[in-house]
């Protein structure tokens, strides 16, 4: 049998590709690493077992069920085929070869070789904040609306929420090109709220158009966005997939942000296995995420040590691959900024939603409430001390409490 590598990998000194497993169950890592070389074996004298062949097998971390797999890069044609056959080399193969518990992919260590292939962000984490001339943490919204709500009416309301405070709106994800909402009308009223907050506070904001559609029309969607002013483009990779991103950065020759939702339900559960939201965001990222959706610190939420992880994947050093950068949303309250920014540092987008529209006093009373408690923090006040002087910003902190909810 041959001998698997054991001790620790840290840094991909490798010029393979390395995938990091982990596994639950009884079975050791150390068994099954040697179950996985023996299958390599016999697959090389029978000429059979897929792609598993030609990997070579390393024990990262025994305690933790940690098991490395690197892949040579003769295995991918990325130019053809693009990160569909990666995505399925490194989980269908390998999830049917090893059937013993549960195995997920926590990470992926890819050699300079392979990122040439990746574009990466266009603007990135540092692009969009010198687009916004901002130097600390965003304040967004995810807009709310229906068929009884024209475009122009509800870029109103964005400006009205704009002009109290917020820096960054986002479509909801249900919308797209509905016949009561067409990409270009919304964008165009879009674009002239954008202008007119420039205009009368000086400050610069972005929209994000969402675009997400089938791969054939999503190229289409973008250009008539930008066409018409869009400052910014959303999709969601849940219902999209990865290639129609992928597609949308390599073949538009586009100049705006990306913001990309959907990542924690497109997490390539399978009934072998599953791929962590660090790996997706990773992809993201390396696909050209400019703004990467992932949840906030909240009582119901994922582990702090997890969305710490996904942070790192986003601002880890890729050559040339700019960092992307984090949206928190999900539970984003005036009471909770503070909890967020300590744990996540200022490079990060609040997407609030719920906070602004159900505010007690309304929609610009709760997007002012979110401009307070932010302030607030920045000038080392405190939003609990902030909320003695600021009425708004009582109100919220009234109705859905200080810290993470």
């Amino acid at each position: 049998m041959r001998e698997v590598k054991r001790g620790s990998s840290t840094a991909p000194e490798t010029d393979n590709l390395e995938v990091i497993y982990r596994f639950e169950g009884e079975v050791p890592v150390s068994k099954i690493a040697d179950f996985i070389s023996s299958t390599k074996e016999m697959a090389e004298s029978k000429q059979t077992g897929g792609l598993i062949s030609k990997t070579t097998i390393s024990i990262v971390d025994e305690e933790n069920s940690l098991l490395g797999v690197e892949y040579p890069l003769e295995l991918f044609d990325l130019e053809s085929n693009g990160l569909p056959q990666l995505i399925s080399t490194i989980t269908t193969n390998f999830f049917e070869t090893v059937r013993t518990g549960k195995v997920e992919i926590v990470d992926i260590r890819i050699p300079k070789d392979l990122l040439t292939y990746f574009p990466g962000p266009k603007l990135g984490s540092e692009g969009i904040k010198r687009m916004l001339a901002s130097k600390g943490p965003l304040l967004g919204v995810v807009m709310r609306t229906n068929p009884d709500i024209l475009p122009a009416t509800q870029a109103r309301i964005f400006y009205d929420i704009a002009i109290s405070g917020i820096d960054v709106g986002a479509d909801p994800q249900y919308l797209t090109n509905q016949n009561f909402s067409p990409i270009e009308a919304r964008t165009s009223h879009f674009a002239d709220m954008i202008d007119r907050v420039r205009g009368e506070t000086g400050r610069k904001i972005m929209y994000a158009i969402n675009i997400t559609s089938r791969c054939d029309k999503i190229l289409e969607f973008a250009e008539k966005a930008v066409e018409n002013g869009a400052t910014a483009l959303e999709v969601d990779v849940s219902s999209a997939g990865l290639s129609a991103l992928e597609m949308l950065v390599k073949e538009g020759d586009l100049e705006v942000p990306i913001y990309v939702t959907g990542l924690q339900e497109a997490s390539f559960l399978t009934s072998k296995g599953t791929v962590s939201g660090k790996t997706t965001t990773l992809m993201v990222r390396l696909l050209g995420g400019d703004l990467i959706a992932r949840r906030a610190i909240s009582r119901d939420s994922y582990d702090v040590e997890e969305l710490k992880g996904i942070d790192d994947v986003m601002r880890r050093k890729l050559n040339n691959v700019l960092p992307a950068m984090p949206a928190a949303c999900r539970g984003i309250f005036p009471g909770s900024l503070e909890a967020n920014i300590l744990t996540f540092g200022q490079d990060q987008v609040l997407m609030a939603d719920e906070a602004i529209f159900f505010h007690p006093w309304g929609i610009q009373a709760g997007a002012k409430a979110l401009r307070e408690a932010m302030d607030a923090i920045m000038r080392g006040e405190g939003v609990l001390t902030a909320a003695q002087t600021h009425d708004e910003l009582k109100q919220a902190i009234e109705k859905w409490g200080y810290g993470p909810t």
